[in-house]
Order: C-alpha cells, then structure tokens, then sequence
C-alpha cells in the first residue's frame, strides 16, 4: 500500500503520468489483491471459511468489472476512481488492524460494504463512457462536467 501510494505521487508530482503508467498501476493492484487474498487464505484459513460468503462476492464483483469492462472495450480497466483508491485503503487498513490481532469484525462488514460500492461505481462508469479512458474520478465528477449537477 505505502509503495503504490508513493509511486503515484512521484508520478503526479514529476508530471510522469502516462496511460501506460496507470494500465500497469492498475495490474499491479490486482496482483497486490490476489496476493492478499492468497495470503489470507493460506495463514488464517479459519477466518477466510468463515467469511466465504463475502470473500466469494468481493471476489465475483472485482471480476464482473474485469468482464465488463473487456467486453466493452477489450482492455482491463485503469479507472483508479476515488471509491477504488478508498476501498483500496480501507482494505490495507483491515490487514493491518487483523494482523495486530485487533477486533476487526465490524470493520470487515464496513471493508465489504465500501468494496461493493466502489465496484458497483467502477462497472457503471465502465457502462457510460464512451472510451476507455484512466484516472477517472467517479460518477459525480461526470454527471457534474456533463451538467447533470449543478
């Protein structure tokens, strides 16, 4: 979490951004993920059986926007929306907090509920633009700049 933190803001800051920047940012998230989860999985199994059920659906609906968006435009999502940055940092939190053995029940259904919603905003943003474009910053800046809200 502290390296892809520091990484885009060395790139926003050194003006480095680039399309292929964000496409290989975005990748190494979903690595970052599936590291996560594998590592949850194999050290504290007893805790991944029990939450299966919300592991199945976060996991589902991470590859429902991986689907929609190459259906749409034949290439992996980079849209790095404010939700997504947010849910990606409620869920470094939710390692940390489990990991140093701290009560972490009440905040595992709050990681749920903003990484459902986050990818619900990421599958629609996927639906209404255009083109494939990156660094969006979510569904209210659009409807805003289309004059949808004032």
């Amino acid at each position: 979490m502290a390296t892809d933190i520091l990484d885009g803001f060395i790139a926003r800051r050194l003006k480095w951004e680039s399309e292929f920047g964000a496409r290989l940012d975005s990748l190494a998230d979903l690595g970052s993920y599936a590291m996560a989860f594998w590592g949850m999985l194999s050290l504290e199994y007893a805790f991944c059986s029990n939450h299966a059920n919300y592991f199945f659906i976060i996991i589902g609906i991470k590859i429902l926007t991986q689907i929609v968006s190459i259906i749409r435009f034949q290439k992996f999502p980079s849209l790095h929306l404010y939700s997504n940055k947010f849910a990606g940092y409620v869920q470094g939190f939710f390692m940390l907090f489990y990991y140093m053995g701290w009560e972490v029940e009440l905040y595992f259904t709050f990681m749920f509920c903003v990484t459902c919603v986050a990818e619900v905003e990421a599958i629609l943003v996927l639906l209404f633009i255009p083109a494939m474009r990156s660094n969006l910053q979510g569904i209210y800046w659009m409807l805003k700049k289309n004059g949808r809200i004032a």
